[in-house]
């Protein structure tokens, strides 16, 4: 008696994503020499690797780089440290003319101090300079003007200021800038030598004169 039963043709597993393998060809068993939970799909020829003994391979060779590494941080710091320096040196000349910028304008005496005394306000209010871009000042006292030239040099830790009058007298000087703020220390030439600090005293014949500039 035949069996009702058609025979159905044997169908091949589908091979599994991304490999050639058919589930036939895998089988997920434990190593014999695998540790408690460490479970592998083997594939035919696959060699099986610990992964702790993975990542501890990496974590070796991690450490073992790690001097080079730093090494390669701290020259790149180097490098990036030196080009500031050198822009810092190479910006010097334009700090000069930054000042002689600044300094151009109209500048209106607040405070005059000689020989360690203060000079009384109504005499210091009439005193008035003009430094203009092309090196020439012109100072107003009164009704009184002295003309002249000037010359700034800013690369001195002390900041120089040269003044040389048209009848040949010369001034010479040392300044500070703080934005709207004018500070002269100077001496008649002949009179002493180039202040160094902004101060008189009783012995000496530097003028320190503040200003204050004066807006258009």
């Amino acid at each position: 008696m035949k069996s009702d039963v058609m025979a159905c043709p044997r169908r091949e597993p589908l091979p599994l994503p991304g490999t050639s393998l058919t589930t036939s060809a895998v089988v997920a068993k434990e190593k014999p020499d695998a540790r408690p939970g460490e479970v592998r799909i083997r594939r035919p020829g696959d060699v099986f690797q610990n992964p702790a003994s993975s990542i501890a391979n990496e974590h070796s060779v991690f450490l073992a780089t790690l001097p080079e590494r730093w090494s390669m941080i701290w020259k790149t710091t180097a490098v990036v440290v030196v080009a500031l320096l050198v822009g810092l040196v190479a910006a010097k000349p334009d700090d000069k003319k930054k000042d002689e910028d600044k300094i151009q304008g109209t500048w209106q005496a607040v405070s005059m101090e000689e020989g360690g005394q203060k000079t009384p306000e109504d005499t210091t209010k009439l005193i008035k300079v003009v430094l203009s871009a092309d090196g020439k000042f012109t100072v107003h006292r009164g009704a009184k003007e002295i003309k002249g030239t000037y010359q700034l040099d800013s690369t001195k830790k002390v900041k120089e200021l040269t003044l040389k009058a048209e009848d040949g007298k010369m001034i010479q000087a040392i300044y500070k800038l703080d934005g709207d703020d004018l500070t002269i220390c100077g001496v008649e030439d002949g009179q002493g030598d180039r202040p160094t600090e902004f101060a008189t005293k009783a012995d000496n014949k530097n003028h320190l004169i503040v200003f204050k500039r004066e807006k258009k």
